[in-house]
């Protein structure tokens, strides 16, 4: 047996064929002397379906309403566009991935920013002074429904917190 300052010892590896899906108890025993110095069990599912994906936690209502207009979706001819407005203090937005429209993944999209000279894809570290709209264009190349729409994002920014920001609109008929 190794000491606590050593390496473990790798003693075998068990492999089995696991042809039915089902919960399954993976129990280990280790034994000197005849005698069971320790136990361990990992409990896990075996499944033909992948796990949906764990969502991140939303933003608090306070800090995301200081981040984004929480109202600002709107539909564009080659996507959509929502707002962000930082009300909390001098930020960097340092992330906005995992795009979600009425809970299904967007697999496809190009995310830009409203510049002076018009739009620029989204740079790695976006500033958000203080008190400025920044327009924020999700690009898919088709153009959003008619009806009440919800994109959910997760973000980051530096200093002030990260989550899944909800930002709801609807877009007019005709």
């Amino acid at each position: 047996m190794p000491t606590a300052y050593e390496p473990a010892i790798h003693a075998t590896t068990v492999s089995l064929a696991l042809t039915a899906e089902g919960d399954y108890r993976l129990e280990a025993r280790l034994s000197l002397a005849g005698e069971e110095i320790d136990r361990s069990e990992l409990t896990f599912t075996v499944t033909s379906s992948t796990a949906p994906p764990r969502l991140r936690p939303e933003l608090p209502h306070y800090l995301a309403e200081r981040l984004a207009d929480m109202q600002s979706l709107r539909g564009e001819k080659d996507g959509m566009s929502l707002v962000l407005e930082n009300r909390t203090r001098p930020a960097v937005l340092t992330a906005l991935t995992g795009l979600r429209l009425d809970g299904r993944t967007l697999a496809r999209q190009d995310i830009q920013v409203e510049g002076h000279a018009g739009r620029a894809p989204l740079p790695r570290r976006l500033d958000l002074p203080l008190g400025r709209r920044t327009r924020v264009f999700v690009v898919t190349g088709e153009e959003l429904g008619p009806g009440l729409h919800s994109l959910e994002a997760d973000i980051s920014v530096a200093g002030v917190g990260s989550g899944r920001l909800v930002i709801e609109g609807t877009v007019p008929t005709g």
